[in-house]
């Protein structure tokens, strides 16, 4: 997280769309409100900096990016889109003498509409200087291309998705795109989230698995089973409700396996009650 930190408050962001088909414009997401709110102490308060001041600058740099654009009234009003949301505060860390800059950018869509984007940062002042107010533009700059940049993966095209998904190294940028794939539904990003699932960190391999069976795509199947250790009782919980949410013959042997044979009887009960589920799926299905 600190290294991206760095990254973005340096203006190093990564292009989000590359290659002939992904250079495409991505359509912008629609924000119909925003709302800007000022947190810490009274004590550390920027005069220079009030709420009104963040707002103006969070309207210019929305209006400056491809990401996201804001909807004037429509026939009927207010047109639906995002809520932006700004959180921002200076004030001491936690357990330590100096002061921090803390960012929260959110983006809300209606209920049922789409996924929250979010980035958070927090930013020690030592890291940049001693100027509260620049310390403060430059963590909310950042914390607002992450965001932007959050917002371009939810409009490209699915071949740039796939391709950022399988080229992104930092840990916390691929958490916000695994989820991105699934709730797209991209199925050509199965094969990429099946390589994902041996990820040396756990919260990459556990999204993965939540992607795979969001997805329900029958190829994520066999390496979810796989994957599950006999012993590894709660990877073995996350696979078998994956697995049965792709479902299939394979996944209802293996689901059958477990519920007729593992050692621990907590298995054995979730194993059945995963292939009672596939059977009332099958059932319902037109």
């Amino acid at each position: 997280m600190r290294g991206l930190l760095v990254a973005l408050l340096l203006g190093q962001v990564l292009p989000a769309c590359k290659g002939k088909a992904e250079n495409a414009a991505p359509v912008a997401l629609g924000v119909s409100s925003l709302r800007v709110k000022e947190r810490g102490p009274a004590a550390h308060r920027l005069a220079r900096f009030g709420e009104k001041q963040v707002e103006a600058f969070v309207r210019g740099r929305v209006e400056s990016t491809p990401a996201l654009a804001f909807l004037g009234k429509g026939p009927e009003g207010e047109r639906k889109g995002y809520t932006l949301s700004v959180e921002y505060g200076l004030g001491p860390r936690e357990g330590k003498e100096e002061l921090a800059a803390l960012v929260v950018v959110r983006l809300d869509p209606g209920i049922g509409e789409g996924m929250p984007l979010e980035s958070s940062l927090i930013a020690p002042l030592k890291d940049v200087g001693g100027d509260k107010k620049h310390h403060m533009e430059r963590t909310l700059a950042a914390a607002l291309m992450e965001v932007f940049w959050q917002a371009k993966m939810v409009r490209c095209p699915p071949g740039a998705l796939v391709k950022a998904l399988q080229a992104e190294k930092d840990m916390d940028r691929l958490l916000k795109l695994i989820p991105i794939a699934a709730e797209r539904k991209i199925k050509d990003a199965v094969p990429q989230l099946i390589r994902l699932l041996s990820h040396e960190k756990r919260p990459v391999s556990d999204r993965a698995i939540g992607a795979l069976a969001t997805l329900r795509d029958p190829r994520g199947v066999k390496p979810l089973t796989k994957l599950a250790k006999l012993r590894d009782s709660r990877r073995l919980a996350q696979v078998i409700d994956a697995v049965a949410a792709i479902g299939g013959a394979e996944a209802a042997s293996f689901l059958d396996f477990l519920a007729g044979g593992h050692a621990n009887a907590t298995i054995r009960n979730l194993a059945r009650e995963a292939r009672a589920r596939m059977t009332r799926a099958k059932t319902k299905s037109p």
